[in-house]
């Protein structure tokens, strides 16, 4: 990757960066290693309205979508997706042939609360990954204040030279 002559952008994810050989992470091989935590939020609502969006453009103003994603702590952004699509499945399902309902914020909420985001089974894990974040150095993704602000501290509590955020 560094003897690149022109122009590149690589772009690699993982979801268990620590069993990745060091050689793979040391400065060089990738310009920046990038943290990326579980949506804020504003970026919650963002991904409702991408999906609503997509499934019912003509409807988007008829979702609550700040109470959406007031509702969906700790949810991914495919957890997010999951959920408006059981929520629309449960519309439809509620209503009789030939005259079937369409969803609503409602049947969304239920759907939320049906869900158990996998946040909650790996929290372990996940905090795993934020002190590997903190000790690796990597920046933060997003504008997540309260993520950077847990990195930071993680870093002083361990001795570790300053985070460097964006």
């Amino acid at each position: 990757m560094q003897e690149k002559t022109t122009p590149v952008f690589i772009v690699a994810t993982a979801n268990n960066v620590q069993i990745l050989p060091a050689e793979l992470l040391r400065k060089g091989r990738f310009d920046e290693i990038f943290f990326l935590n579980l949506p804020t939020e504003s970026e919650r609502e963002e991904i409702f309205k991408v999906h609503l969006q997509r499934l019912r453009p003509s409807r988007l103003r008829e979702f609550d979508l700040s109470l959406l994603a007031r509702q969906t702590k700790n949810f991914s952004g495919a957890e997010i997706e999951q959920v408006v699509i059981d929520g629309m499945h449960r519309a439809f399902g509620q209503g009789t042939v030939g005259r079937r309902q369409d969803f609503t914020t409602e049947d969304i909420i239920m759907a939320i609360e049906e869900t158990v985001p996998l946040a909650a089974i790996a929290h372990h894990q996940i905090e795993a990954l934020k002190r590997w974040a903190a000790e690796a150095g990597a920046r933060t993704a997003s504008k997540d204040v309260q993520l950077t602000e847990e990195l930071k501290r993680y870093t002083f509590k361990q001795g570790i030279q300053s985070l460097e955020v964006d």
